[in-house]
């Protein structure tokens, strides 16, 4: 069941998305209970590729460009009965996900 649904609006990142993707999927909270929800926002660079060479993340596109699109389009895909949101330049410590 998941329970938490983290929610990364994306917008030609390819620098940081790795890095904050990794953090994301190391939190030190069971994997089962939490989803990763990449809303690739019209990126022309390689955000998108990059972002699915993740396994636990889920790669949506919203072609209307703006955070507020994507934050909404994360919304509504997501499966979780709490949402957490992050910039696709964070990194996140271990226990971002267990502290909520």
């Amino acid at each position: 069941m998941t329970e938490i649904s983290i929610i990364v609006p994306a917008y030609n990142e390819e620098k940081d998305i790795g890095h904050c993707l990794e953090s994301l999927v190391n939190q030190d909270f069971d994997k089962d209970k939490y989803e990763i929800i990449l809303v690739n926002n019209n990126s022309t660079d390689k955000t998108k590729e990059i972002a699915l060479s993740f396994k636990k993340v889920k790669v949506i596109d919203e072609p209307r460009q703006g955070c507020v699109h994507a934050l909404i389009k994360g919304c509504k895909e997501a499966r979780g009965e709490i949402f957490l949101f992050t910039d696709a330049d964070s990194i996140t410590p271990k226990d971002w996900v267990s502290k909520y």
